[in-house]
């Protein structure tokens, strides 16, 4: 009977986008601003990282500082089987197979969470929720490059994803109602110069970019009240269901 079913699926809808969730620890950062010992010099205005760049844009290019081949850690003629050269890899851009996705967080606030995970020496946004979307109308994904610069007054962290304009123009296979609020304070922010010199304590009216490691008051994890290092990441999401699956539940 399911093998019927499906065979009829196949003939009355053709091809047709399967939703998608992606949730878990990326171990990556949106944008990385200040230097560590993997990356000794950050750019102007940060380094976008290649994972977020690869799932938020479905492309990362040969030249950017995270692909395989730019990377200075990574061994470029190991990697070259036996009939290409090391210098071919340069050509190949990584792409996420066609798959379009776009972070819940990003998609209901407009930026990351400051973090969801901090020891004494390390806090950042290393998870993601990560929903998919139409193919046939990709949406104007917002720049990672805009994740953390918040205006100083934000409101909570949670909230419906019809407060902020980009939903509007994503055409997702869902509709993000509700975030899970983070157990720390978002309604204060403080200037950090790019440097990472740490917290001014000068309040600015301009969007700037906040160290989460000095500037978001909450504790190392984990500890007695968060049993994990890292932080539950959670939503409340609705199934846009698709006109050709409406028009097939209407005839049956």
């Amino acid at each position: 009977m399911v093998r019927q079913v499906a065979t009829y699926l196949r003939q009355e809808l053709g091809h047709l986008d399967v939703p998608v969730i992606i949730a878990g620890d990326f171990n990556s950062l949106s944008i990385k601003k200040k230097p560590d010992m993997i990356d000794k010099l950050i750019p102007e205005g940060g380094l976008d990282s290649g994972v977020y760049t690869l799932l938020s844009q479905g492309i990362l290019h040969p030249d950017h500082a995270d692909h395989p081949y730019t990377r200075q850690s990574c061994t470029p003629i190991s990697m070259a089987n036996s009939s290409h050269d090391a210098a071919s890899l340069a050509k190949v851009p990584l792409t996420s197979s066609g798959l379009k996705l776009s972070s819940v967080h990003q998609l209901s606030h407009g930026w990351e969470p400051p973090l969801t995970t901090k020891t004494t020496t390390f806090a950042g946004c290393l998870d993601y929720i990560w929903l998919s979307h139409r193919a046939s109308e990709p949406p104007a994904v917002p720049s990672s490059t805009d994740t953390m610069l918040l205006p100083e007054h934000v409101g909570p962290s949670s909230c419906d994803v019809t407060d902020h304009a980009s939903s509007q123009h994503v055409q997702s296979h869902f509709k993000v109602l509700h975030t899970l609020e983070l157990p720390y304070s978002m309604s204060r922010w403080k200037n950090v110069e790019v440097t990472g010199g740490g917290s001014s304590g000068v309040k600015v009216a301009a969007p700037v970019w906040i160290d989460p490691l000095t500037d978001i008051d909450f504790p190392a994890i984990p500890n007695q009240s968060f049993p994990s290092d890292h932080l539950a990441m959670g939503c409340e999401l609705e199934l846009i269901v698709p006109p050709q699956i409406q028009k097939l539940a209407s005839s049956i």
